[in-house]
């Protein structure tokens, strides 16, 4: 018993972190090795993105307002990227603040548009109802896909 009263066992530092401590100093270069990859992998590294913009309609007008989501299909490894429609129906995906979708991608999409919430609505935190069929907003019921070969050719949706 140590003199606070603590058993000594309690004070001590457990073994596996003492082992992982007299590791890293045995083997410095290492240490400091996997430090240089871990910050060097931190935002260093572009992402290769291609340009993808379209328009989305439905029953054949635009749509005036709501978002394009690309998520990517399990074979594509990728970050999902957001378009937001505008008031003329159009759109431009964007992925991590970038615009585009990776390059060669194969993304299941999903739109979403809402009417505007009433003033009762938003003070009881109610989501209003979707003013497209539910379908498109669901990624495991979406009919729609997109494969990111870059062409620079619009994307258009046509919701029916």
């Amino acid at each position: 018993i140590a003199k606070d009263g603590r058993r000594k066992s309690a004070m001590r530092t457990p073994p596996f972190r003492e082992r992982a401590i007299r590791d890293l100093r045995r083997y410095p270069p290492v240490a400091l090795g996997f430090l240089v990859i871990a910050i060097g992998g931190c935002g260093g590294s572009k992402l290769d993105l291609v340009p993808v913009a379209g328009s989305v309609t439905h029953n054949g007008a635009p749509l005036a307002h709501g978002s394009v989501v690309f998520t990517p299909e399990r074979e594509t490894i990728a970050p999902i990227a957001v378009g937001h429609v505008q008031k003329d129906g159009t759109f431009e995906m964007m992925t991590a603040s970038e615009p585009g979708v990776i390059a060669g991608g194969q993304f299941v999409v999903t739109v979403h548009c809402r009417r505007e919430p009433t003033e009762q609505e938003r003070a009881n935190l109610v989501v209003p109802p979707s003013l497209i069929p539910g379908k498109y907003g669901v990624q495991a019921k979406s009919p729609l896909r997109y494969h990111a070969i870059g062409d620079g050719s619009p994307y258009v949706i046509a919701l029916e």
